[in-house]
């Protein structure tokens, strides 16, 4: 078997340091004499050296790879395939390597080798680094890009707060002025908040107080079954004075098809009695029968420009102010004109 050829091989060959070759060969040929690198690679072509990419790269800080770390746990796990192919898409036509590495489900944090060992790294959903692991980064200028989370700088996002305030508006416009936001029982959970539990509230809000309506805030306790939300939605529809009108903060089906259960109980039916708005939404629900209108959340662009962000950042170094996406409005079954007399 025929012995790898080493940098210390083609230096006792040379007649130099071996310090003096891995520079001409790995990092700072433009240092030494022209008779000496071209000495020195005519060498090394002679002995069949081949480079150590590990080591090269290691040397010189390119990897052509990029990472996004992301956790495990459901409830934090936005990770839609269409973000991925946005992200791939962009790396593949730069000729990089895309991995996804995953925290525990207690939420252990990565170690540095892990993270170091990239030419740029992506954060998704808030996943946290370690102080210890930032404070490396920072002093490497190793770059990092948050997906999907708010933050001062370095980051990109969904305009929740655009888009529901757009879509609040929407149903104003068609005569709802009794509009009422919908709000999911997890958000009370014990974990962070994410942003746009808030941005879409205010983004509702905004436009409600911008018509000089009266805001309307349905917020089920956490852990609530399919029951008590069924009864929550009879409660609040069987009065004379109700809303026209539903924002949701997301598009669920087990919200939904208890709606649709106490329209059908009141005699009341969706979109003509009662107007829905999702976020996200998961399109046709088998259950619900219909397609929900939804602000759509372009993955798949937030992607592209994501990475597009990352290398420029690993091309220049620079830091950029947070960047945000717009959502698509797609009206589909849900939404309609409010009748005469009921807005």
């Amino acid at each position: 078997m025929q012995r790898r050829v080493t940098i210390k091989n083609i230096a006792e060959e040379s007649g130099v340091a071996a310090s003096t070759v891995a520079d001409i060969l790995r990092k700072r040929p433009a240092s030494y004499k022209p008779e000496t690198v071209k000495r020195i690679k005519a060498m090394a072509k002679e002995l069949g050296y081949v480079p150590n990419a590990l080591a090269t790269s290691l040397s010189k800080k390119q990897f052509q790879s990029i990472a996004m770390i992301q956790q495990e746990t459901t409830q934090t796990a936005t990770m839609p395939t269409d973000l991925l192919k946005g992200l791939d898409n962009v790396f593949s036509h730069n000729n990089y390597r895309f991995s996804i590495h995953f925290t525990s489900k207690n939420n252990e944090k990565p170690d540095y080798l892990k993270v170091a060992m990239h030419d740029g790294i992506l954060l998704n959903n808030g996943v946290p680094l370690s102080d210890e692991i930032l404070a490396k980064a920072k002093l490497q200028r190793l770059p990092i890009l948050e997906l999907n989370v708010k933050t001062s700088q370095n980051c990109i996002y969904p305009d929740d707060f655009e888009a529901a305030e757009r879509g609040t508006q929407h149903l104003i416009n068609l005569g709802h002025k009794k509009t009422a936001f919908v709000h999911f029982n997890q958000i009370h959970a014990n974990r962070p908040l994410h942003y746009s539990i808030f941005d879409r509230e205010a983004g509702y809000m905004s436009a409600i107080k911008k018509a000089k309506l009266s805001p309307s805030i349905i917020q089920p306790p956490y852990n609530t079954c399919f029951e008590n939300i069924e009864q929550l939605f009879f409660d609040i529809f069987s009065k004379t004075e109700h809303p026209t009108a539903l924002v949701f903060y997301a598009t669920a089906t087990k919200f939904f098809v208890a709606l649709q259960n106490v329209a059908r109980k009141l005699n009341f039916s969706i979109p003509e009695d009662i107007s829905v708005l999702g976020f996200t939404g998961s399109g046709d629900i088998q259950e619900c029968k219909k397609q929900i209108s939804t602000m759509n959340i372009n993955w798949d662009d937030l992607g592209r420009q994501a990475g597009e962000l990352l290398l420029e950042k690993i091309k220049t170094g620079k830091d950029f102010k947070p960047i945000k996406v717009a959502l698509n409005f797609e009206e589909q079954d849900t939404i309609a004109k409010v009748r005469s007399g009921k807005g």
